[in-house]
């Protein structure tokens, strides 16, 4: 009797490990930069071949893009007037990594 129930005790707590460790897994990867003027950016549009996404620009222009599925990505960074829009390819993300892309520095009509 006593061996039956450490037996279910041990299996219990194993079970509730496990259930613990996955929750706890990271799944995704994260992007990171800076818009310069923030206020010059709407909005963020991601695509992959296999995930797309669209995120909005704190006021700091600092963007932290959590949980982005792995593969590579085309960032652009939607405008308004006077700044035209800037892509960025081929950014790289893998799951548990950040990828820091850098400023990202809007210009009256152009882009650096």
């Amino acid at each position: 009797m006593k061996k039956a129930k450490l037996s279910i005790l041990v299996i219990a707590s194993l079970l509730l490990l496990a259930l613990a460790v996955a929750g706890y897994q990271k799944t995704g990867g994260t992007i990171t930069g800076k818009i310069m003027p923030a206020d010059g950016c709407l909005k963020i549009n991601g695509r992959s071949n296999l995930d797309s996404f669209i995120a909005d620009v704190p006021p700091t222009g600092i963007f932290v893009l959590k949980n982005i599925k792995a593969g590579t990505y085309q960032l652009e960074f939607l405008t308004r007037q006077p700044y035209k829009s800037v892509v960025r390819t081929g950014i790289k993300v893998r799951d548990s990594d950040t990828v820091d892309i850098g400023e990202i520095i809007l210009v009256n009509g152009e882009a650096k």
